[in-house]
């Protein structure tokens, strides 16, 4: 630190410092009336308070829950592609229902956390899933506002959400939750006889053959299939008509094709060369309608409802149904569990031990046969 005297009355106390972001000097200054040891120290302490500040400048936390949110969102959004975020805004809405946007940041706690988590799963009745997902967002904003501007607490930290004991329908609904062959052969009739698209039973056929997801099946191109095997490269975003990246690195996969889902490809692809020019269907995507895009999921969801409704099927039926039916096919048939989770491409074991640990009517049958040949 050194000194300049500026007149008779006034003494200006300057020093250096390094600025942390440009690496460069910079200083401070402070003037006092009188030149003495005393002001010399006085100055001392103020510059060094004045330069401390400047290296431990942050971002201030933004005062209300509404304005946390759009900060985060403003991170969060470019990090996910649109279909992604488009679900989460759903879950985002949800919750400022509950902690309004002008709630201040400082006085969300824990048990408001549980509070609201508590009145959406015991209260509204949603799923124990979507529930969570609220929970994990919550915990992203806050964390993100720990690493952002420095929060000490993240008030989701002790919160949990306890599930409710399984009533006897949730459990005739678990082991519902699949379709059998012979079902998917009533339903794909059933969808041939009603609809003049035919295309909507073939798609029926050919998840429950592959285990697909919708938007992996719409998105298949001719190029993405050679000789006896499909290469599931992306999934189609219905918002914005394009092919885009598949849902997780797992989900980047090569997988083989059983006979009949090789016809039902060569059926298709020979189709629409005859009915589809190059400007119709300029990607050469498969599973498409006339117009050359490919066929809506509600639409198809639709039929599947409409017809399992009609041949007397009680569940609810959809096309993520059928994937999950491939997976209780394939457990049927003994493939271990890592060949399922490579061929439905799941990098969690969860979702696929989930259905690989049920037990179909099926294998109870098989198993009861099994036991019945032993003679003691």
């Amino acid at each position: 630190m050194w000194v300049e005297q500026i007149d008779e009355k006034k003494f200006k106390y300057v020093e250096r410092y390094i600025d942390p972001l440009t690496e460069k000097k910079k200083k401070v200054s402070v003037t006092l009336t009188s030149g003495s040891r005393q002001a010399w120290n006085q100055a001392n302490l103020i510059l060094s308070k004045k330069i401390q500040d400047k290296l431990e400048v942050t971002e201030a936390l933004p005062v209300t829950f509404g304005e946390l949110k759009t900060k985060w969102d403003e991170k969060y959004k470019p990090t996910v592609k649109a279909s992604s975020y488009k679900t989460t805004s759903v879950f985002i809405t949800k919750i400022s229902d509950y902690i309004a946007d002008d709630v201040l940041v400082k006085n969300i706690t824990s048990n408001m956390i549980q509070d609201m988590l508590d009145h959406y799963y015991f209260e509204k009745n949603l799923s124990y899933n979507y529930v969570n997902h609220l929970k994990t967002f919550v915990g992203m904003i806050f964390k993100f506002a720990n690493r952002r501007y420095g929060l000490e607490y993240n008030p989701i930290n002790g919160v949990s959400l306890s599930k409710k004991p399984k009533t006897k329908e949730d459990i005739q609904k678990e082991k519902e939750g699949y379709l059998t062959k012979e079902d998917i052969l009533l339903l794909s009739e059933e969808q041939e006889k009603n609809y003049q698209q035919n295309r909507y039973s073939l798609i029926t056929k050919f998840l429950f053959l592959t285990g697909l997801r919708y938007g992996e099946l719409a998105a298949l191109t001719e190029s993405d299939y050679i000789g006896d095997r499909i290469t599931v490269s992306g999934t189609y975003d219905y918002d914005t008509g394009t092919k885009t990246t598949t849902k997780n690195t797992g989900s980047y996969r090569t997988i083989d094709l059983p006979a009949n889902a090789i016809d039902i490809l060569d059926f298709l692809i020979n189709e629409n060369s005859s009915i589809n020019s190059d400007i119709v269907n300029p990607y050469k995507y498969i599973f498409i309608s006339k117009n050359g895009n490919p066929l809506s999921i509600q639409a198809y969801n639709l039929t599947l409802r409409t017809c399992a409704k009609s041949i007397g099927i009680d569940k609810k039926v959809s096309s993520h149904m059928l994937r999950h039916s491939h997976i209780s096919l394939l457990t049927e048939l003994g493939i271990p569990l890592k060949a399922i989770m490579d061929r439905v491409g799941h990098e969690d074991s969860k979702t696929t031990l989930k259905i690989y640990t049920h037990t179909t009517k099926n294998m109870q049958s098989h198993l009861i046969e099994k036991l019945s040949e032993i003679e003691i």
